[in-house]
């Protein structure tokens, strides 16, 4: 596992200014969460106006005064836009995960996933990143990838879904970029863009003809999108909960797409829906409910954001801990749940005893 990030960090961010040379970029040394960085933030668009985070890896190891000039060269032409977070790692000691928890909480981020901006060997950490990491890694800028990618067929399998864009100079070497893909196409991505800067004999963000900033605006379109769409479907399967324990039987099959099956924990329980209403409705007639509620959930998007497929973890006063899972279709503006699976999480060293006693029980 990559154990990557952080003792000590700059953040940068673009300023906001009439004129695009108006105001010079001012850092200030902090410490957070036990790292040593600096912060420049600037106004946003708007007061409430959420930002978008970026993550630089370069390409070896630098000091404060070498990420601090590479930082203000980046985006001093105001290529990117507003409400952009861009930090930089100095020294490579504290974990991916905690560095973008961090960036995440402190910068008031419009997603919990961070862009990555890789350069030279620092592209290949990027890419390692992003395979070890995707629920944290909302796309991948490779700037002239390093010969040694070291990132074998399983790893680059783990991008399928990761927003990919590849940039090499005049003088940068082919293969890495080719490799990964062709890599990408073999698995049916055809989304991956290869760039080249004709102008610049080595691709660096701010030697990429403005590329990398018009990846990262689109990457943040793609981005935002996602989140919407995640968060629609978390409303969607909160209801559907909610509906189930206030006993709204109208509500609860409002949330269920018409050919849906929904399967129980018992073996003899897969009903679709016009099954499954027979089974619940005499309970809501009653006012009678069940209450499941969440604690932790994983929802995942398709490439196309259609479908989706989704865990999560439950709790129930009578019966305790339970998972569900299942997947949802988008109908027009709303999320509709194709399935549910509801299940008993059973611990290992118990389970060969119950499945003896379920077998004595079938007899």
């Amino acid at each position: 596992m990559l154990h990557a990030l952080l003792a000590c960090v700059m953040f940068f961010v673009p300023a906001v200014a009439q004129e695009p040379t108006s105001t010079p970029w001012a850092f200030q040394y902090m410490e957070d969460a036990g790292m040593a960085h600096a912060v420049s933030e600037s106004p946003r668009s708007s007061a409430d106006a959420p930002r978008a985070v970026a993550m630089l890896i370069l390409d070896g190891p630098s000091d404060r005064a070498g990420v601090s000039a590479e930082l203000e060269r980046i985006w001093s032409d105001r290529e990117l836009g507003q409400d952009w977070v861009v930090a930089c790692p100095v020294r490579m000691e504290v974990r991916f995960t905690t560095l973008v928890h961090v960036l995440v909480a402190r910068f008031d981020s419009e997603s919990t996933r961070v862009h990555l901006i890789g350069v030279g060997d620092g592209a290949r950490r990027a890419l390692r990143m992003a395979a070890e990491h995707p629920d944290l890694v909302a796309s991948v800028t490779a700037c002239a990838p390093s010969t040694d990618v070291d990132l074998d067929k399983g790893s680059l399998d783990a991008l399928i879904s990761t927003p990919l864009a590849l940039l090499r100079g005049r003088e940068d070497a082919r293969d890495p970029s080719l490799a990964i893909v062709e890599r990408m196409l073999a698995l049916g991505r055809d989304d991956v863009s290869l760039d080249f800067a004709a102008t610049t004999p080595h691709a660096t963000p701010s030697a990429s003809e403005g590329r990398v900033a018009q990846r990262l605006t689109e990457f943040r379109s793609v981005e935002r999108a996602r989140v919407a769409g995640e968060r629609a479907v978390n409303a969607r399967l909160d209801a559907f909960h909610a509906a189930a324990s206030k006993a709204d039987g109208a509500s609860y099959f409002a949330c269920l797409a018409p050919d849906a099956i929904f399967i129980g924990t018992d073996a003899t329980e897969r009903w679709s829906v016009a099954q499954f209403r027979a089974y619940c409705e005499p309970y809501f007639a009653q006012g009678k409910g069940w209450t499941y509620t969440p604690s932790e959930r994983h929802v995942y998007l398709s490439r196309d954001r259609a479908t989706v497929w989704f865990d999560e973890r439950l709790s129930n006063a009578k019966y305790g801990e339970l998972r569900g899972s299942g997947a949802l279709r988008r109908d027009g503006e709303r999320w509709l749940i194709t399935q549910y699976v509801m299940s008993f999480p059973v611990p290992n060293d118990l389970s060969a005893e119950l499945v003896k006693r379920i077998g004595e029980r079938k007899r």
